[in-house]
């Protein structure tokens, strides 16, 4: 927010320098492939893609407080810095493989807008629970127009999937959901290994 205000009292040529330092972009690699990377607040959507978090997580951290943001005049602005000091001691800590079983589709429930699948999941201290993968089905028809087999991403992407949402709880309650819609197209991809 100081920022943003920051900007409206200077002078208009100070404006515009400010403007070209919060679209200055550096390089980082991300899920084998390289991505820019803003220095300065940018948008949610922005900095998830660029740190490898999935948009909605990321907004998740923000609303918890877990992860600073400022209110700009499109949305939320965080700084890539602070969700990297956020996230990378977590993903540091997380085991490097979560044990996931897929066990078929998930039952309908509340989500007649989407196919689910369930997955059995291990936690740390050895239990088990499940965990429903829900994608939508515009989110569907656009893997399979791109000739995607959606079952094979869902499979490939569970692990990551889990991962991700694992950055926001602390453990895995019974029956834990995750949804994605046609914004999480890029970040399903990625986390599925399929990203062309």
């Amino acid at each position: 927010m100081k920022l943003r205000q920051a900007a409206y009292n200077r002078p208009p040529a100070a404006r515009a320098l400010l403007t070209v330092a919060l679209t200055t972009h550096t390089l980082v690699g991300m899920c084998s492939q390289r991505v820019a990377k803003p220095t300065a607040p940018a948008s949610l959507t922005v900095v998830a893609e660029s740190t490898g978090v999935n948009s909605y997580t990321l907004h998740r951290l923000c609303r918890s407080g877990k992860v600073r943001y400022e209110i700009g005049c499109r949305g939320w602005l965080v700084r890539p810095r602070d969700v990297e000091q956020y996230v990378d001691p977590r993903r540091a800590s997380m085991p490097i493989t979560i044990g996931l079983t897929l066990q078929g589709g998930a039952p309908k429930g509340n989500h007649d807008s989407g196919s689910g699948w369930l997955f059995q999941a291990l936690r740390d201290d050895g239990t088990q629970t499940t965990v429903h993968i829900w994608f939508s089905h515009e989110l569907i028809g656009l893997l399979q127009t791109d000739s995607r087999d959606v079952e094979e991403i869902v499979q490939s992407a569970a692990a990551n999937c889990l991962a991700d949402a694992l950055l926001v709880e602390e453990d895995l309650p019974d029956g834990f959901e995750l949804l994605y819609g046609v914004p999480d197209r890029a970040f399903v991809t990625r986390a599925a290994g399929t990203d062309s």
